[in-house]
């Protein structure tokens, strides 16, 4: 179990050892049993503080976040979502590696046997892409937008990929659009 610190540190006990930890910086600081306790009740003593911060921690018991902080952070972050702002498209469940470490490999492969992965038609991402240029842009009062294409290999489903980019391009708008693509470009090498 953690225990946060303020100012993203955190500590930590495994087994007989006590940790405290930036969970930005990943700096790691191995501590005894009893500075440890002086760390997490805020009890440190000035020798304490010159200690650690000789090795690059900075201990703030200082730091606190307001109410009215707090409830702006809250307002603008979650009640002032207006919903997404990427269009993300996998028109594609195919994939032609499988790498061991690929999260969509796996969900695809507890969500169902591998041979029934599914492709996206050209009309199903036309739909997709109309719907966010022509209505959720203006309702979300987006001002760029973004197409991204991906999950497994967009590339296995070219027809697709290439006929859903044609239409992004061709639709009129002042709007800036974004085409991003993940792909591992076996496909595109073999292929020519």
């Amino acid at each position: 179990m953690f225990t946060s610190l303020g100012s993203g540190y955190f500590s930590a006990k495994a087994g007989s050892n006590h940790f405290v930890f930036h969970y930005l910086s990943g700096d790691l600081f191995l501590v005894t049993p009893d500075l440890h306790e002086r760390i997490t009740t805020d009890g440190l003593t000035e020798a304490d503080v010159a200690n650690l911060a000789a090795v690059g921690y900075e201990h703030r018991s200082d730091v606190t976040v307001s109410k009215q902080t707090y409830s702006s952070t809250i307002d603008r972050y979650i009640n002032g979502y207006r919903g997404p702002s990427v269009l993300d498209l996998a028109i594609s469940e195919l994939c032609n590696l499988n790498c061991h470490m690929c999260i969509h490999a796996y969900a695809v492969e507890k969500g169902r046997p591998r041979k029934s992965q599914k492709i996206m038609p050209l009309e199903t991402a036309i739909a997709w892409i109309d719907y966010y240029l022509d209505v959720w842009s203006s309702e979300a009062d987006l001002h760029h937008l973004s197409f991204h294409f991906g999950a497994a290999e967009p590339m296995l489903n070219k027809n697709c990929l290439l006929g859903s980019i044609r239409h992004i391009q061709a639709k009129p708008t002042i709007l800036e659009k974004e085409i991003l693509i993940n792909t591992n470009c076996l496909f595109a090498i073999v292929c020519g």
